[in-house]
């Protein structure tokens, strides 16, 4: 008892953390049924030979095969795109105020809209939503500010359209409308991929950083005080509840 103490002091925990986490709990459970649809999905879609599908084993029959729901999936991909992107001036700008109505103006606008649009790589990111929407029946993105640069000279700067997983993302399903309702995206990365974000993302690397430090030194602080075996048990731990298996 006194270890598990000293351990709770060291992590110090955050109560507007404990409060996500026991959110992401309640709204994880909830979609247990639309998560075995969606997996069972994804193992038909990709399956190569039939073992892969069948819940016993059949002798006798040929296994290898290739599977029409990716023939029909990848129709219904290709449909949407050609319908979204068919015409080469795809972009279009829709004026709010008289002045932006004004001729040289509005072509202005649509010509800097369409370069952002092309600079930020925004096709190949709608082709994920779309393949999304065709797999799961839901796709969701979102927008952030990025500083993208190859040496030392800067790529783009500006907004950047990016997707998210459906299978990653967890909201409250009893909400009135997915815009009323919070959400909590879930996502794992290295300590490489949390510094490069705080370099690309220049208006919350503030936040990114102070974030990155607070975890370092928690990191250390456990690692010095935990023996080898009980923080192999405390990965196994993270492991499990990101539907990782074990460490």
């Amino acid at each position: 008892m006194p270890r598990t103490y000293e351990i709770h002091e060291l992590q110090n925990p955050d109560s507007l953390a404990t409060a996500i986490a026991d959110k992401f709990t309640s709204w994880e459970s909830a979609r247990d049924t639309w998560y075995r649809n969606a997996k069972e999905t994804l193992e038909n879609l990709y399956a190569t030979d039939t073992r892969a599908i069948y819940n016993q084993s059949r002798e006798f029959d040929n296994s290898t095969h290739i599977p029409k729901i990716t023939q029909i999936r990848d129709m219904l991909v290709t449909y949407y795109l050609d319908a979204m992107f068919s015409l080469p001036d795809y972009v279009d700008w829709e004026a709010y105020d008289y002045e932006s109505i004004e001729v040289n103006t509005r072509n202005t606008l649509k010509s800097l809209c369409k370069q952002m649009v092309e600079d930020s790589k925004f096709k190949p990111v709608i082709r994920e939503l779309v393949e999304d929407y065709v797999d799961y029946g839901n796709a969701f993105a979102t927008v952030v500010n990025v500083n993208e640069t190859l040496q030392d000279a800067i790529v783009y700067k500006g907004p950047k359209a990016v997707r998210l997983d459906p299978l990653n993302i967890y909201f409250d399903t009893l909400a009135s409308s997915f815009e009323k309702s919070h959400n909590i995206i879930r996502t794992i990365k290295t300590l490489g991929e949390l510094i490069a974000e705080a370099e690309e993302l220049p208006e919350e690397a503030s936040v990114y950083k102070e974030a990155l430090k607070k975890a370092l030194e928690k990191r250390s602080a456990i690692h010095n005080t935990v023996a080898t075996t009980n923080a192999d048990l405390i990965k196994d731990d993270i492991c499990n509840i990101a539907g990782l298996g074990s460490w």
